[in-house]
């Protein structure tokens, strides 16, 4: 309607009330189109303010993300960190264990030879003592060839022979003041 007054307007020559009201008309539309910019206009910055909003919204649930993951990170070198304290103390403790098992060894060592020792002098004394009691028991006056090597060892250093009889041999212990058998 507007197009084809202004049309009609163009062709023929117009009245001052023809005018008046086409202007009348044209002020209310260009109202109305302003009043609509204006409106749109505000709808799609209120849509804009909304959206940086909701934006707003996610930055701030990305900062706290982020946070959260820096804290994360943070325990995670923590925790990385107590883990090498704890491998270089099992590192130590291990070189410790193997220290002493070394030293536990060394001491075992000791303790055989010493028991080879007292073993070897108990099979001595052993003997010793079987062969005071064979002299003891069969009352034998001399020194029999299979027992021989049975006698104390003090009393071997002075018995001059294997022929020394019995009372021989007790007098040679006693001036030594040894005890070869009663």
């Amino acid at each position: 309607n507007f197009k084809g007054q202004l049309k009609e307007l163009t062709t023929n020559v117009a009245t001052k009330d023809e005018l008046k009201n086409f202007k009348s008309q044209l002020d209310k539309l260009t109202t109305y189109v302003n009043k609509n910019k204006v409106n749109t206009v505000m709808s799609k910055v209120k849509e804009v303010f909304k959206l940086g909003n909701e934006i707003k919204k996610e930055a701030m649930g990305i900062k706290t993300q982020v946070d959260l993951i820096n804290r994360r990170l943070d325990d995670g070198f923590g925790e990385v960190s107590e883990m090498i304290d704890r491998s270089e103390k099992i590192d130590k403790d291990t070189k410790q264990i193997k220290s002493d098992q070394k030293s536990m060894s060394n001491s075992i060592s000791e303790i055989s030879e010493h028991l080879t020792e007292v073993n070897r002098t108990r099979i001595i004394t052993n003997q010793a003592i079987i062969a005071s009691l064979m002299f003891t028991i069969t009352g034998l006056d001399r020194c029999p060839t299979g027992f021989f090597g049975f006698v104390p060892d003090q009393c071997f250093k002075i018995l001059p022979n294997k022929k020394t009889s019995w009372s021989g041999a007790q007098a040679m212990c006693r001036e030594k003041g040894l005890v070869l058998a009663e």
